[in-house]
């Protein structure tokens, strides 16, 4: 298998997973698939991370940001439905 074809199987399996279970609200298989060894770089663009302590602070913030959008959608909708 070349390396490419090892890389979309991965991708298709293993990071998809990871990311379905992060846009449920579990961040755990996302965090497992980094890297341990530096160096470790994230180019984004709500913020940039230069090493795995600023990529962990960054996807602190960032799940911080998504569960309080979750909480609003869930007020406002419990909100609407409320007579």
């Amino acid at each position: 298998m070349s390396d490419r074809e090892q890389f979309l199987v991965w991708v298709q399996s293993e990071f998809v997973r990871a990311e379905r279970a992060m846009y449920d609200g579990d961040d755990g298989p996302r965090r497992a698939v980094w890297s341990e060894h530096e160096p470790v770089s994230v180019l984004g663009a709500w913020r940039n991370a230069t090493d795995r302590a600023e990529l962990v602070e960054a996807f602190d913030l960032a799940r911080g940001v998504h569960d309080e959008h979750r909480e609003s959608a869930i007020l406002a909708s419990l909100t609407v439905a409320t007579p």
